[in-house]
């Protein structure tokens, strides 16, 4: 997948191409607890047939993206293949030119090149850009909330703070999905619910009371939902969900 004459998108190769993306993965995550994903565990997921991509930018590594397992579809008789998308990374110098979206783009070729027709991957339900990234500008959806999956993650950023996420289900050949491919995302259909926090990074820093205050009141809005079966499909203006609650 090229996306322009500078920006081009492929698997990782070798162990000094992985090796390089484990070490972008690191600088955009932060090292608290060592490597995200170190090198030796993404070049094993590449052997087994995992996701392994790249984004390069005039030949140089900008952006990573990792991926590996099946899930069991819904249904014994008719098993989907699914993957789970567990990491994506753009060093901060790229930013701008929607290489994470472009990425996730690649990774969805990738995915059905391979008979697999769902991806999904969690994400911070109070980071605004990754929900309208994920949710508008992908056409998946978000149909599980996951409290405190991770723990406290222990860097200067996230001390003291509960790591809430939300499970997104990609459906690869959906119409939403399809319609975002071609570069017309659909907003998905649903009632206004559970907003989210303008910069959420910045009050982390400055004000952690206020983030976890924040975290409180989203979780308490949106956990009953996706437990009762509703999905969050899109995003308004204003940075609040929209929930499809007979999903």
């Amino acid at each position: 997948m090229t996306a322009d004459a500078d920006l081009t998108f492929r698997e990782l190769k070798g162990i000094g191409e992985i090796s390089q993306g484990a070490h972008l993965i690191t600088q955009v995550f932060g090292a608290a607890n060592g490597e995200p994903v170190p090198a030796d565990l993404m070049m094993a997921i590449s052997l087994a047939g995992g996701y392994v991509g790249g984004a390069f930018l005039n030949g140089d590594l900008v952006g990573a993206a990792v991926g590996f397992g099946e899930l069991p579809g819904p249904d014994d008789d008719l098993p989907e293949r699914a993957m789970h998308s567990h990491v994506a990374a753009v060093s901060a110098a790229a930013r701008g030119r929607r290489i994470g979206y472009q990425l996730k783009l690649h990774q969805r070729e990738w995915a059905l090149d391979r008979g697999i027709a769902v991806v999904e991957w969690t994400f911070d339900p109070l980071v605004r850009r990754n929900a309208r990234l994920n949710l508008t500008l992908l056409g998946a959806s978000a149909v599980a909330y996951l409290p405190n999956l991770y723990g406290e993650i222990p860097d200067a950023l996230n001390a003291g703070q509960e790591s809430d996420r939300v499970l997104v289900r990609w459906d690869l050949t959906s119409p939403r999905a399809i319609a975002a491919v071609r570069g017309t995302p659909r907003e998905g259909v649903g009632r206004p619910v559970g907003q989210t926090p303008p910069d959420i990074e910045t009050l982390l820093r400055t004000d952690p009371g206020a983030a976890r205050e924040w975290r409180r009141n989203q979780r308490a809005v949106l956990q009953p939902l996706l437990d009762g079966g509703a999905h969050l499909v899109g995003l308004t203006s204003d940075g609040t969900y929209l929930v499809q609650e007979n999903a």
